[in-house]
């Protein structure tokens, strides 16, 4: 099993060569799976998960969100906070 392996995977790296060499590549079908298409395909999908990325790295959370705290711990940080304002240092 190992050799059909490494046999299948040495075929899916040389025919990606082979495809790259013709202007075609492997890219990402929209069904689901791989399949074959243009560079110029590959380069479109490229960008898009780019601008994915960079739409998503803009919506982080803030690092502590009140309404994400449970219950417990939502206890003692108002209590936390209401001290602070009482001695003057928030």
């Amino acid at each position: 099993i190992s050799q059909a392996v490494t046999t299948l995977g040495w075929a899916f790296v040389i025919g990606g060569f082979v495809l790259n060499s013709v202007g075609f590549a492997w890219v990402k079908d929209p069904s689901g799976g791989i399949g074959i298409g243009s560079l110029d395909e590959r380069d479109f999908q490229r960008e898009i998960i780019r601008e994915r990325r960079k739409d998503t790295e803009g919506e982080k959370k803030p690092p502590l969100a009140a309404p994400e705290i449970d219950i417990a711990n939502k206890a003692q940080v108002v209590s936390w906070v209401e001290k602070q304002q009482n001695s003057g240092s928030a």
